[in-house]
């Protein structure tokens, strides 16, 4: 079965790589520039689904306020005490609704889209605000893996053949989608540093196997984010460590392990996402000198 994988992996991967177009040239910034744009899905929106059935129906974004952009916001005041936050980070986000639209998030976002798309969005801001933007960060896939593979393929005694069968074509989606997303994004703002997030696995608590696929996942995610000059911020390894630590580490950086069995981080996971952002980034703190 591994080595059945890693081939279909492998085969997906040189597919991907070439329907992407060339990779743009790497524009690392010595420091943050006037506003740091934050795009993605739930977890760039700092979604728990605790605070969210604390508030229902009274659903407001400000509660929201321990996900990673707001800790990767305060990292970045260390480096340029100035720098404003624009999220527009939408739960439920694919990346093909993230290019199409609408959010599929039925709630007030921080930012609200001013276009039909996620994207459309950013490329209007980036659009009024040149050369003034950077970094801007992104993660997306988790929801297209969540819709494609796990909702299809809720039966545990089948969940590898499944996965297995319908893993090629989540590849070639993600792959394709997020090397067009960056690209266009940098064509919008050259002198913007892009990072992009690969994804955590939380079901690795319950179905071992999983990480392996999400592996491969991560694995298109970093090809299509350095094939266009992006950084790439890999939470994984944080989240999933080798070895027993890995269930324990899943169960306090996300609330996995709750009787909500949610899947977004906790704030030391969301802070652990924000620290690694930071260490991608390149940037140093004033205090560093």
């Amino acid at each position: 079965m591994r080595l059945r994988l890693a081939a279909i992996s492998v085969a997906l991967l040189a597919v991907v790589a070439g329907a992407m177009p060339a990779a743009a040239s790497s524009n690392q910034q010595t420091e943050p520039g006037k506003y740091y744009l934050s795009l993605g899905d739930s977890l760039a929106f700092g979604f728990q689904q605790a605070t969210f059935n604390r508030i229902y129906p009274n659903e407001r974004p400000d509660a929201f306020h321990t996900g990673y952009t707001n800790d990767f916001a305060r990292l970045l005041k260390s480096a340029r005490p100035g720098i404003k936050t624009v999220n527009y980070g939408c739960p439920g986000e694919t990346t093909v609704s993230f290019i199409n639209g609408p959010c599929p998030y039925p709630f007030a976002l921080h930012n609200a889209y001013t276009q039909p798309s996620q994207l459309a969005t950013a490329l209007a801001f980036l659009g009024s605000h040149p050369n003034r933007v950077s970094p801007i960060t992104i993660d997306l896939g988790s929801n297209d893996a969540t819709h494609d593979l796990i909702e299809a393929c809720p039966d545990p005694n089948t969940f590898v053949a499944c996965v297995t069968a319908r893993l090629p074509a989540l590849l070639n989606k993600v792959g394709t989608n997020l090397a067009t997303i960056v690209a266009t994004l940098h064509a919008a703002s050259p002198t913007s540093e892009i990072i992009v997030l690969d994804l955590y696995n939380p079901l690795a608590v319950s179905i071992p196997a999983s990480d392996q696929f999400a592996t491969f996942i991560d694995n298109t995610i970093k090809l299509a984010a350095t094939s266009q000059g992006a950084r790439v911020a890999d939470v994984f390894p944080v989240f999933n460590p080798s070895g027993p630590a890995e269930v324990p580490t899943l169960c306090l950086l996300t609330a996995i392990c709750t009787s909500l069995h949610d899947t977004h981080p906790t704030n030391a996971g969301y802070a652990a996402m924000a620290l690694t952002l930071w260490q991608a980034s390149g940037y140093t703190r004033e205090d560093d000198d």
